[in-house]
């Protein structure tokens, strides 16, 4: 016996089977789910009941200050607001050596002076080194050389240093070495036999948070908090960490010593 069926029929007969097979995978897709949900389930049940115990009975420790970021923070300063520095220029190809007094650079200082603040690489560049410009029939921005504010265009490697050495008349004079070049804050001196020596105190900047008032002279939004440095002796290094619109340093100085 032959059946045919209409073009309506086998239309019907085909959406049935379709979605049949459809309930099907459903299913299938839905046992597998649940079967791999519960076991992640009961395993992040299981993390979490470990991590919350280790946490109650080992908690990680809470500091409301760190000695480390306080290091780094009077690092920023003397870099900021400078600091007496002595700055030894040894000759190039030096080394260090290990000595009966400790370590020793192999050859002595050929300059040694008392310097403002730490020595700066020519590396260093005052503004972004780079810009980005626009290329025809490239979309987007590359990136290219900008020229510092003197004109050049810093160097990206170079073993130039950059030192503002102290005059007998008060004055700084600028001084440019490609050998190495080591400073430390505070006084020093060169021995052949012990090498860098230590001698006098020791001035270093002393950070205080402090908060901003009206008519302080800051230029800082009253309530706002900053860091007011100055040297062991109490006297301000620097105006503050912003002068503020038509504020003169010693404005600044004077106000925020009152």
């Amino acid at each position: 016996m032959t059946i045919t069926l209409t073009t309506r029929a086998k239309r019907l007969l085909t959406m049935a089977i379709g979605a049949a097979l459809a309930v099907i995978i459903v299913a299938v897709l839905a046992a597998c789910t649940t079967t791999d949900s519960n076991g992640n389930k009961a395993e992040n049940s299981d993390q979490g009941a470990i991590s919350k115990s280790m946490i109650t009975n080992q908690p990680p420790p809470f500091f409301p200050t760190s000695a480390y970021r306080g290091e780094m923070i009077e690092v920023k300063a003397i870099e900021a607001l400078g600091s007496p520095t002595t700055s030894f220029f040894f000759p190039e190809g030096s080394t260090v050596v290990m000595t009966a007094n400790g370590p020793h650079s192999s050859s002595p200082p050929i300059k040694t002076c008392s310097s403002q603040g730490v020595p700066v690489p020519n590396t260093a560049s005052l503004t972004n080194p780079l810009q980005g410009v626009g290329v025809s029939g490239v979309t987007g921005a590359i990136a290219t050389d900008q020229m510092d504010p003197n004109g050049l265009y810093a160097p990206q490697t170079s073993s130039g240093t950059w030192v503002l050495c102290n005059t007998a008349s008060g004055g700084t004079r600028f001084v440019y070495w490609e050998g190495p070049v080591y400073a430390e804050t505070g006084t020093a001196v060169w021995s052949d036999t012990q090498g860098i020596v230590d001698v006098g105190n020791n001035t270093l900047p002393v950070c205080t948070l402090m908060t901003a008032r009206d008519g302080d002279g800051t230029g800082i939004t009253a309530g706002d908090t900053y860091y007011h440095c100055s040297d062991s002796a109490g006297k301000s290094i620097n105006s503050s960490p912003t002068g503020g619109p038509g504020v003169t340093p010693t404005q600044s100085s004077q106000a925020l010593a009152s």
